[in-house]
């Protein structure tokens, strides 16, 4: 229940972030946004120790989410 909630929120995140007015977006960029905005909203969650998991989970379902909108590798 809680990783659906993660990935729903990361998802939520990612289309934010496409349709914003940001320049130069891109997966990278996402990725960062994404991950920090998810750490942040772990108050939505009300459970001991969620704030551990959404730091540490936060660039993976970002990762992901951003991937499903552009589709493309890290510019590592």
């Amino acid at each position: 229940m809680i990783f659906k909630s993660v990935t729903d929120n990361a998802d939520k995140k990612a289309k934010e972030y496409s349709n914003s007015e940001s320049e130069n977006k891109n997966y990278s960029n996402c990725v960062a946004v994404v991950s920090v905005e998810c750490a942040n909203d772990s108050s939505i969650f009300d459970g001991a120790g969620i704030e551990g998991i959404m730091a540490d989970g936060g660039i993976a379902v970002a990762k992901i989410a951003c991937g499903r909108i552009y589709k493309s590798e890290p510019s590592e």
